[in-house]
């Protein structure tokens, strides 16, 4: 039986959400595999089934300069025990210790999974600080250089879908496409019989919508502005109040920028166990999806949740990345910046429902048998 390491940060965590996605990828490889893992955790661990490495020397690309020798010669005897390694990462840093750490001779195979990636977020890191411009600089410069140097080690690439594929394609020529395979997160099949069929209601001046997932500094956009603002302007003009109830963390400064906006009330929930919040995603008028027209390589895992739902999507940041394919594939109704104005034609809201036969591809359970079908091919 082949021998495999999954290299993750999270796993077997219920308030991080590629957790569920590594968790049921790695119970579902178990079941074909001899399979150890190895995460972010409290401490060094480097024995059993289920390792873990210090989150605190090894969570982002100063700790790998600062602690790599520390690390070097005990990952390079594990490491050489495994015939395939995965590194699903959404920080490099973890990526950068399994890489640099290889024997030379070492004759597996390394899959990288991207599809926790926002853009090659690492790369892309911004300041508000002129002061601080130059770290900046230098850590996106250094994090260019040591990820193309891992890209050299991995043998195949796992994309989010087609546009995350070409964007990664078109900026690291050294990758060739038969080494690149679009692969989604997908939903879990057993999250539609949580949901529950609640009737929708709202009363004439008052209109709910369902926010999901931590919007950070660099979601942020003038577009994105601009359409919170539109829809401020379309609801002050039909004399209603929009709700908007998120559940995750989000930027000090849009919540600023939220609260200042008229017919807008913002109001954050906090955290919420999964099960829950699916017992809730019908009771909304609309289900709010931020983009961005900066970031075409998008995990989309939102999507998948809005996608169980009866409920619409409205579309803030920009159309066109893989989240806008996916809602387009499976007919689900959505409205961009110059629809918001059509919002309020509940009767129209109340007559979709779900297909489950359009939305079964983008299941975690389809996804993972396509993925793991590549994966025999290539072992």
């Amino acid at each position: 039986m082949s021998k495999v390491l999954f290299v993750c940060n999270f796993i077997n965590n219920k308030r991080k959400v590629s957790s569920f996605r590594t968790t049921f990828f790695v119970d579902k490889l178990r079941e074909f595999f001899d399979v150890d893992v190895l995460s972010s955790g409290d401490y060094d661990d480097f024995t059993g089934s289920n390792m873990t490495m210090n989150d605190k020397k090894t969570s982002n690309t100063i700790s790998f300069m600062r602690y790599y020798f520390k690390y070097k010669d005990v990952l390079k005897e594990m490491l050489n025990n495994y015939d395939t390694i995965i590194v699903s990462v959404p920080r490099f840093s973890l990526l950068y210790f399994i890489i640099f750490s290889l024997q030379s001779n070492f004759k597996g195979k390394i899959i990288l999974d991207l599809r926790d990636q926002l853009n090659i977020q690492e790369f892309n890191r911004k300041s508000r600080s002129r002061l601080l411009f130059p770290i900046i600089y230098f850590l996106n410069y250094i994090d260019h250089v040591f990820f193309t140097k891992a890209l050299k080690r991995c043998d195949y690439i796992i994309c989010v879908g087609k546009a995350s594929s070409e964007y990664f394609l078109d900026k690291y020529k050294i990758i060739d496409s038969s080494r690149v395979f679009n692969i989604h997160n997908g939903y879990n099949i057993k999250d539609l019989d949580i949901i529950e069929k609640i009737s929708f209601y709202s009363n004439e001046n008052d209109f709910k919508s369902l926010l999901i997932g931590n919007i950070s500094g660099f979601r942020l956009s003038k577009k994105l502005l601009f359409d919170f603002k539109n829809l401020s302007i379309v609801y002050k003009n039909k004399n209603k109040i929009l709700t908007i109830e998120h559940y995750g963390k989000i930027d000090p400064s849009l919540v600023d920028y939220l609260n200042k906006l008229e017919n807008i009330k913002y109001v954050n929930k906090g955290y919420i166990i999964r099960e829950k919040l699916l017992e809730r995603i019908n009771c909304y008028n609309f289900n709010l999806l931020i983009t961005s027209v900066d970031l075409i390589w998008e995990p989309t895992t939102t999507v998948f949740d809005y996608i169980l739902s009866s409920r619409p999507v409205v579309l803030l940041g920009g159309e066109c990345n893989e989240a806008i394919n996916i809602l387009k594939d499976v007919e689900h109704p959505y409205y961009t910046s110059n629809e918001y104005d059509l919002l309020f034609d509940i009767e129209k809201f109340n007559n979709y429902t779900i297909d489950s036969k359009k939305i079964i591809k983008y299941s975690r359970e389809y996804q993972v048998n396509k993925l793991l079908s590549i994966f025999n091919e290539i072992s």
